[in-house]
């Protein structure tokens, strides 16, 4: 039996299995793992994976929240239980290694009553629910998005700058909740789990996301954008036109997402470096103070800084290319760690490419590595359910939500038709 918990946005589960691990829960199995592990020298392990007295902790609380994971993981994957609840244990960072095993989760058969009910001979493909919510974590795992059975994922209260694309791929998805972090906005990607997917509910407040503001035809800034559905005051109202070609660019869009505004689009170098004749905005903060961005008028032409070439660069193809290769070892622990740096820029975009898998471009779908044109488009994403409760928290901008898009090159940028 699940109950709703207002204050995540996701079913919970009921008192007979409690939303969260209490203190005395939590030294239990810290130190059932601790004495299983000295006796046995190591940690049971589903499919040869990484185990907890292998890994390298920072310090001993994140070796013991990483004991305490594990043992909630395994023990799900021995009795068949699909809720996998890892809440306030504290974690800082998840290992892939811990959670992949969770691909293995199989349920398993009710044959308690005589004759055996129909529910018996059901598929035993599993339905995942996964909830982190209330720790400390800044990274998404990348093993978690290759739970292909996962359908509920909580990662609300926690330290997150920014989702990687790679949840595009998570197709069976039904509930996300990403509120409470440090997001500025969006992955593109996550628009088309509403058309393509499963996914129904998503939940993204609070978070200090991206404010639009406007410029008036004198130069002068008005006030935000006003709330409910006046939310795109009349001087940069774009034409029916400007939304038709919009949804011509995403046709994967789902109907219930209504567009609202773009900013104005950055360019980058082929080294990744931002074009300094182009707007710059930073998508992963690291400050919880709330960004505001210049909404582009609708007769914005995005022009790009030079001569537009399609062809990847040399630095993409290389960096392609070390994607690639199975046996590159992690080139970022060999670099100067100066984020100013190209070499920095280009490790760290290389390592979460291998990470968490290629990306596609949002106006050609070509993969790419170093995103050259970038942008922002704000969106109301209305829920489905109560009618009333939804429009009184879109009143409110409840649903008014940045979603990040970027191109392969200085072509692939936004179309805006009543451009001169």
């Amino acid at each position: 039996m699940f109950t709703r918990n207002l204050d995540s946005g996701v079913w919970m589960s009921s008192d007979g299995l409690t939303e969260s691990v209490d203190g005395d829960t939590v030294q239990e199995i810290c130190a059932a793992a601790e004495e299983l592990a000295a006796v046995n020298g190591n940690v049971e392990q589903v499919d040869a994976t990484t185990t907890v007295q292998s890994l390298p902790p920072e310090d001993m609380s994140e070796r013991a929240s990483w004991a305490c994971a594990e043992k909630i993981i395994l023990d799900c994957l021995e009795t068949g239980n699909e809720m996998v609840d890892l809440t306030d244990l504290g974690i800082r960072s998840l290992p892939s290694s811990l959670v992949a095993p969770l691909r293995y989760l199989t349920k398993h058969p009710q044959l308690d009553a005589v004759p055996p009910s129909q529910e018996a001979y059901s598929p035993l493909v599993p339905s995942v629910k996964l909830f982190l919510s209330r720790n400390q974590l800044r990274h998404v795992p990348s093993a978690i998005f290759n739970l292909d059975n996962l359908t509920v994922l909580s990662l609300r209260n926690n330290n997150l700058l920014e989702l990687p694309w790679a949840i595009g791929r998570m197709l069976n998805l039904i509930e996300l909740n990403v509120g409470g972090n440090k997001l500025r906005c969006l992955p593109w990607e996550i628009l088309n789990l509403l058309n393509t997917g499963r996914l129904n509910v998503l939940s993204t407040h609070p978070n200090p996301f991206f404010e639009p503001y406007l410029v008036s035809a004198q130069g002068k800034e008005t006030k935000e954008f006003e709330r409910g559905a006046a939310l795109l005051a009349s001087v940069s109202e774009p034409p029916q036109s400007q939304r038709d070609i919009i949804k011509q660019q995403t046709p994967s869009v789902p109907s219930n997402t209504e567009y609202l505004a773009g900013s104005m689009v950055t360019f980058f170098n082929p080294d990744g470096s931002h074009h300094r004749a182009s707007p710059i905005f930073n998508a992963s903060h690291q400050q919880d103070t709330v960004e505001r961005l210049r909404v582009a008028p609708h007769d914005y032409r995005p022009i790009a800084p030079s001569t537009i070439n399609t062809t990847p660069s040399l630095i993409e193809l290389a960096l392609q290319s070390c994607t690639r290769a199975t046996r590159l070892p992690d080139l970022s622990e060999y670099v100067p760690q100066d984020r100013s740096s190209s070499l920095f820029r280009l490790t760290h975009e290389l390592d979460a490419s291998r990470e968490y898998g290629p990306r596609s471009c949002a106006i050609c779908d070509r993969d790419y590595v170093l995103a050259r044109t970038e942008w922002v488009e704000w969106r109301d994403c209305l829920p489905f359910g109560n009618m009333e409760q939804s429009l009184m928290q879109l009143a409110h901008g409840k649903y008014r939500v940045p979603f990040l898009r970027r191109g392969c090159s200085w072509r692939c940028v936004p179309t805006y038709p009543d451009a001169k």
